[in-house]
């Protein structure tokens, strides 16, 4: 089971993404993210356009 927390539909389906794929948060499928946090930022650099 995942769970993905985030403001806009955006960045809630990158959150849903890392919670199942992301090794910092795959071990507990939860993600929450911000849209100015240093944690959304380092996501979204890692992320290919495509997969949005």
């Amino acid at each position: 089971m995942w769970v993905a927390f985030a403001p806009p539909r955006v960045l809630a389906k990158v959150a849903n993404q890392a919670a199942k794929k992301h090794p910092a948060y795959k071990q507990h499928g939860v993600c929450k993210l911000t849209a100015e946090s240093e944690a959304t930022k380092a996501l979204l650099k890692q992320l290919p356009v495509t997969d949005l």
